[in-house]
């Protein structure tokens, strides 16, 4: 699939913001990535606030990788975006025991 390079011009000045769906798919496959949403234009509140989670996700499991976490349940994050705020406190508190820990030896 080829994008033409004003397009890409124009995404990154934000003078466009709608990405087709060919082009958000060929991005998703290329980074591996599973939902294509956080490349829509949010239309709504509501489509801003998925992306606002979706954010919040990812800051998520940028902690739980530097963390050395190999594996993290969030498949109810979509039906309660509080848990997300939760798991990230614990994240945040595994990663001052583990401070306090290398502190002691």
């Amino acid at each position: 699939m080829a994008v033409s390079e004003q397009a890409v011009e124009a995404w990154l000045s934000g003078d466009r913001t709608d990405i087709p769906v060919e082009t958000r798919r060929a991005i998703t496959e290329i980074f591996g990535l599973v939902d294509d949403t956080y490349l829509s234009d949010p239309q709504t509140a509501a489509g801003a606030d998925a992306i606002i989670v979706m954010h919040e996700r990812l800051l998520m499991y940028s902690e739980a990788r530097d963390l050395g976490v190999q594996h993290i349940a969030t498949r109810d994050t979509e039906r309660d975006p509080a848990l997300i705020s939760k798991v990230r406190a614990e994240l945040r508190a595994m990663t001052k025991q583990q401070e306090q820990w290398g502190e002691r030896q």
